[in-house]
């Protein structure tokens, strides 16, 4: 069966990620994070790119149940589209983890990574939650990137991403070097 995405808010940020993700794409042993995989286009496209190499890996973290911004149209089938999206890749190359980010990215199995993409629940709580709790997950030279800085789907702040981003970057301004501040905010990690 081929692959069936209903949209496509991916496929605007390829030129960045081929750029900033240039060291590691197609080399052995690199390891990549995605909070939030909706229906698997950035999934796709990252294990068909960047995480190809030997021995690499991408781990899907997401509830696959849809956020109060999905239609109930959009949320019901999220999970058989992702799964049918993903189906002709390596088993040994995808790790998924289905739940709430601030579960499973407590899981002791793991490991550290060289890239994580945040793109799961929009709130800042979450969005916050899931930056700290990565972080330790992330490898020194590593790179994180968030999603959706400048989204402003609800009028209240909490609501929106860039907040918790936000607080993220002040809190880890002597661990971090900021690589981009845009639609999306990229950092690397220098320091633990």
């Amino acid at each position: 069966m081929t692959k069936n995405f209903t949209v496509d808010w991916f496929s605007s940020h390829i030129p960045k990620f081929l750029s900033t993700l240039s060291g590691i794409a197609g080399k052995e042993d690199v390891h990549g994070l995605e909070i939030g995989s909706f229906e698997g286009k950035s999934s796709c496209w990252f294990l068909d790119n960047i995480f190809n190499g030997d021995n690499s890996t991408l781990t899907c973290i997401d509830t696959w149940e849809g956020s109060m911004e999905h239609s109930q149209e959009q949320k019901a089938p999220l999970w058989d589209i992702f799964t049918n999206n993903i189906k002709d890749y390596d088993p040994s190359k995808l790790i998924i983890k289905r739940g709430f980010s601030r579960d499973r990215l407590r899981d002791r199995d793991l490991s550290k990574y060289d890239f994580i993409y945040i793109d799961g629940s929009h709130t800042t709580r979450d969005v916050l939650g899931d930056a700290v709790l990565s972080f330790d997950l992330l490898k020194i030279g590593g790179v994180m990137t968030f999603d959706d800085y400048t989204w402003t789907m609800y009028a209240d702040p909490l609501l929106n991403p860039r907040t918790g981003i936000d607080a993220f970057l002040i809190c880890y301004r002597h661990k971090i070097e900021l690589l981009e501040l845009a639609t999306q905010v990229t950092i690397k990690k220098i320091s633990d």
